[in-house]
C-alpha cells in the first residue's frame, strides 16, 4: 500500500482529503503545516508527498527544498490556488508536479496514481 504525506494548513480540506485517500487504498500521514511534515520525514519513509503551497511556517517550496536533502527520490505534488504560481528562487529540486485548486477530487487520484506508477516504472 503507497504510503503519502499529505501537508495543508486547512483543517477540513487536510481531513476530507485524507480520508478520501485512505478510502483509495492510501496509507496518509497529516501534517497541519510543512514544519511537522519535514519532522514526519525524518521519521518516515513516503512514497509520494502531496502538499499545499501556501502555508504558516514552512510552505510548501520550503518543504520541497527539505524533501530534496531528506529523501531526494520521493516525488513531491504541490497544491496551489494560483494560476501561476508564485516564482521559485534558489530551490534545490527539479520543478515538482502541480495541481490546481480547488481541487477536483478524481483529477487528484488520477494525478497521484500517474506519479506512483512513474516512480515505480
Amino acid at each position: 500500500m503507497p504510503k503519502i504525506l499529505l501537508a495543508e494548513d486547512d483543517n477540513l480540506t487536510r481531513a476530507t482529503l485524507g480520508n478520501f485517500l485512505r478510502a483509495k487504498g492510501y496509507e496518509v500521514e497529516l501534517a497541519e503545516d510543512g514544519a511537522r511534515a519535514i519532522s514526519l520525514l525524518k521519521e518516515n519513509e513516503f512514497d509520494l508527498i502531496v502538499s499545499d503551497v501556501v502555508m504558516p511556517n514552512v510552505n510548501g517550496w520550503d518543504l520541497l527544498d527539505h524533501v530534496g536533502s531528506i529523501s531526494p527520490d520521493t516525488p513531491v505534488l504541490l497544491m496551489t490556488a494560483y494560476a501561476q504560481p508564485q516564482s521559485r528562487q534558489a530551490h534545490s529540486r527539479a520543478a515538482p508536479e502541480l495541481i490546481l485548486k480547488p481541487l477536483v477530487l478524481t483529477e487528484l487520484l488520477s494525478k497521484i496514481q500517474q506519479i506512483l506508477d512513474q516512480k515505480t516504472a
